[in-house]
């Protein structure tokens, strides 16, 4: 049964649910529960089970409740009051909104009984509260800030209890923190709400919220299923091209005294019987590995100071820099970090693969330690039905977009790495994208908020309803090539520089500013808009996307901080916007594909930036694509500008993507 939203009202009326478990495994599931209970302003129920309860015995008791507390053949005493309310709280049978804190108590209670509508405080505070407002830096450090620990710790809801992290068994001390938790979520709700329900663009943005996180109970759920058989020997021809390239790197720059790293003090004695002559570039042969390097003087006490000579380890950053300076005809480092150390990045290195052989080694086995590392040794634990189940947070980023976690899916590469996400037996894998929605925003934004003088406002939003190639137009209005031009109307969108451009292109820096120039010159309505997001941003403090996230970043209105920290902020509220708003656009494709998949048999795999994959009975696939049609390509995505998303159908995510390029 679809959850319906419409009934989220005014009220301060909350009962809130939390659940106790045994730790989730790497499956995405539970083993027992150990007790549940509910929290409202007017009393506290809770249930236990010493030896715990799985969820296939809670899920009989709650479709069973009414019959055995009718007959009283049970031998659940007073837990059968509180699972009766429970099961009709979440109903909607009582004249409470339950409410739970994220998607865990809600996934697993809902594989029990019927959940037909209910509030997220965590959802409602990420919304009343966006991440950079509590103090997150960056996207890696934004869910920490929506725990029941930190918000309490803000003085939004009553602090949890101090509790040693045994969830393996119960303990009246687990009940009571089981206890606390509801009750701390009902305060959290009590808070939160009546300023959700008094700012319409905010609690639009939660009601759309709540309906996405329906599609992501869904993916965490379903698991994504992964050829064993290709995933071996995809594993053992990476391991192979990993080892070769290391040992290539290895015939350039055998060892090295990495003076990177503070030096280790010796006795004079030991000194002398290992030491060897340092030399050119740090850089010895295989013969000295093990050997010492003197570094500066000896100290009053006699001891040495000295560095070991190591094999080469292209994680470490001086065997790096020592590895360019001995293969890399005149190369020292250029680009330094704020704090003053080496940048060695992917920019650096693609810089330089194009002029020597040795940077395109460097570049290889970074590729090949990434696929190793991040994608083929994750893909390994699965179950017995060779799923993973990876999670995707939704209050991980500070632009809302969904995050991916245990594994994450948000940078899978194209080519063999998708070709391991397979459909399960008489499946197919459906996958569909948003074509060019971020520029599709910055086109709507160009054309509905600027006033009609600006030039070129309109531009972007005409080559779209004509479905134009829209970097090919733009390349004719600046008298670029296409490829430039693409690179620098995302460069420009996501705050790049002049640097960047140079980078990313590797042209000179009057080249890069030459482009800039023209870009600004020749579409106008691009630094206009980015001027009107400024101004609103200064004087309003808060932007909103399309469909009404907050965007607050507080460094914009500071002055007591560094000059780049303001303008970073800066680029930060034009950035949100689109990333923003493109975000929204696709919770909204999120809800519409997963009502589709209940009507269909599918389950959502995956859902990374603008992109939704499926898997789909095979007998349904193409009507599947069919309905999925309307949901992608249409003009209330952004009101009277056309979307575009073609299906693609197939036997794993590769070729359902490549199916889909080919029907565009």
């Amino acid at each position: 049964m679809l959850p319906d939203f419409s009934r989220l009202k005014a009220t301060l009326d909350f009962c809130a649910i939390d659940i106790e478990t045994t730790p989730i495994n790497e499956f995405n599931d539970i083993e027992k529960i150990w007790c549940i209970s509910m929290a409202t302003s007017e009393f506290t129920k809770t249930v236990h089970w010493k030896s715990g309860i799985t969820k296939e015995e809670l899920r009989y008791i709650c479709r069973n409740v009414d019959t055995m507390k009718a007959l009283g053949n049970h031998n659940l005493g007073t837990e059968i009051e509180t699972i009766s309310f429970m099961v009709h709280l979440l109903k909607g049978d009582t004249t409470f909104t339950p409410c739970c804190h994220g998607t865990f108590d809600v996934r697993h209670l809902g594989e029990c009984t019927e959940v037909s509508y209910y509030i997220d405080t965590m959802l409602a505070a990420y919304v009343a509260f966006p991440p950079s407002v509590l103090g997150a830096t960056g996207d890696e450090d934004a869910l920490r800030f929506y725990s029941l620990a930190h918000l309490s710790s803000l003085g939004l809801c009553k602090a949890k209890l101090d509790y040693d992290g045994n969830f393996t068994r119960y303990s009246e001390k687990l009940r009571e923190y089981n206890i606390q938790d509801a009750i701390s979520c009902r305060e959290l709700a009590e808070f939160v709400m009546p300023s959700l329900f008094a700012d319409l663009h905010s609690f639009n943005a939660f009601v759309l919220d709540m309906k996405a996180s329906q599609a992501v109970i869904m993916m965490e759920s379903s698991g994504i299923k992964i050829n064993q058989d290709a995933l071996l020997d995809l594993t053992l021809k990476t391991h192979g091209e990993f080892n070769s390239t290391l040992d290539e790197m290895r015939k350039l720059v055998p060892c090295v005294a990495n003076t990177q790293v503070k030096p280790k003090a010796v006795s004079e004695a030991y000194a002398k019987k290992h030491l060897v002559k340092n030399r050119r570039n740090n850089v010895h042969p295989l013969a000295e590995l093990g050997k010492l390097v003197k570094v500066g003087e000896s100290d009053d006490t006699g001891r040495w100071f000295v560095h070991e000579i190591t094999e080469f380890d292209p994680n470490r950053d001086g065997h790096v820099i020592a590895y360019f300076r001995h293969t890399c005809d005149g190369w020292t480092p250029d680009v330094y970090s704020k704090k003053g150390n080496v940048v060695l990045d992917k920019n650096v290195v693609n810089k330089l693969a194009f002029e020597y052989p040795s940077a395109q080694l460097l570049q290889r086995y970074r590729i090949l330690e990434k696929l190793l590392s991040t994608y083929l040794k994750p893909y390994q634990r699965t179950d017995k039905e060779g799923r993973i189940y990876p999670s995707f947070p939704m209050c991980a980023t500070r632009t809302g977009r969904l995050a991916s976690r245990k594994p994450n899916f948000q940078n899978v590469p194209r080519g063999d790495i998708r070709k391991l996400i397979v459909a399960a037996e008489k499946h197919k894998i459906v996958c569909v994208d948003l074509s060019q929605i971020e520029l599709r925003i910055l086109a709507y934004d160009m054309a509905t908020m600027l006033p009609s003088h600006v030039a070129s406002k309109d531009s972007m939003w005409i080559a779209f309803a004509k479905d134009a190639d829209i970097h090919a137009e733009n390349a004719k209005l600046t008298g670029k090539e296409r490829k430039a031009v693409k690179v620098g109307i995302f460069l420009y969108i996501y705050g790049g520089t002049v640097n960047r451009m140079e980078k990313s292109l590797h042209m000179s820096k009057a080249e890069a500013k030459d482009f800039f120039d023209a870009l600004e010159a020749k579409i106008p309505a691009l630094p206009a808009i980015k001027r009107l997001m400024n101004k609103r941003a200064e004087l309003e403090k808060t932007l909103r996307t399309v469909y009404g996230h907050k965007i607050v970043y507080p460094d914009l209105h500071r002055d007591d901080i560094p000059k780049w920290r303001i303008a970073k902020a800066r680029r930060q509220y034009f950035n949100a916007r689109i990333q923003g708003s493109q975000a929204d656009i696709i919770k909204l494709c999120m809800w519409a594909s997963y009502k589709l998949c209940l009507k269909y048999g599918a389950s959502m795999l995956i859902q990374v930036h603008d992109e939704l994959v499926f898997e789909v009975p095979e007998a349904n696939a193409a009507l599947f694509c069919d309905a999925l049609l309307p949901v992608f390509n249409n003009t209330k995505l952004l009101p009277g500008l056309n979307t575009k998303g073609t299906p693609g159908i197939g036997n794993n995510w590769y070729e359902a993507k490549e199916d889909a390029e080919n029907r565009e």
